[in-house]
């Protein structure tokens, strides 16, 4: 049975007799969206120019005729990267005293013995005998790394009663060359 033929002069209580405009949102969005325009661009254009990678000609004359098919990663500063990573762990041990254990701890792979370094973040309080449950985060991707970006989604895993441990697997970054090429 129809809706409309419950109610007299065939409206419905979605709708109280009355056509809605779906027009005036999307309107109200693109002009909005046309007004940010110009601080969209200087953002997006401030990013561009802070994250280029600045080459002397020289280098790129050698990698532009290089017949070398390995793959090369422009850009990428071993050394800063770990700088970065000591960065990040001195600041979640800031942020994480008092509220939550954290541990930076380490385990061989099952795969062939490398030493996997993790992010471990675990209630303050321990739960009884049968401990508390467990997630495994996987950050971005390879050749990312664990940020302190995170760190909200963390902290409440944590006070909800889980255990984070969240892994630097092969190829992320900040762990030095070798870590990285593992991938």
């Amino acid at each position: 049975m129809r809706n409309d033929v419950l109610h007299p002069g065939g409206t419905s209580p979605r709708t109280s007799g009355k056509r809605r405009n779906r027009r005036g949102p999307s309107l109200l969005l693109l002009a909005l969206l046309i007004a940010l325009m110009p601080a969209i661009e200087a953002q997006a254009q401030d990013w561009v120019t802070n994250r280029g990678v600045e080459m002397d000609p020289e280098r790129a004359r050698q990698l532009y005729v290089s017949n070398d098919s390995a793959l090369l990663f422009l850009g990428r500063d071993i050394e800063a990267d770990i700088e970065r990573r000591m960065g990040i762990q001195a600041r979640y041990a800031e942020v994480t005293a008092g509220v939550v254990d954290f541990q930076m701890v380490e385990y061989p792979s099952s795969a062939d013995g490398l030493t996997i370094p993790a992010y471990l973040f675990q209630p303050l309080e321990p739960r009884g005998e049968n401990g508390h449950p467990a997630l495994i985060w996987v950050h971005g991707g390879v050749r990312g790394l664990w940020t302190a970006n995170y760190w909200p989604f963390v902290r409440e895993a944590v006070e909800r009663g889980y255990v984070v441990i969240a892994p630097e697997y092969r190829g992320s970054i900040g762990w030095g060359e070798e870590h990285h090429a593992l991938f």
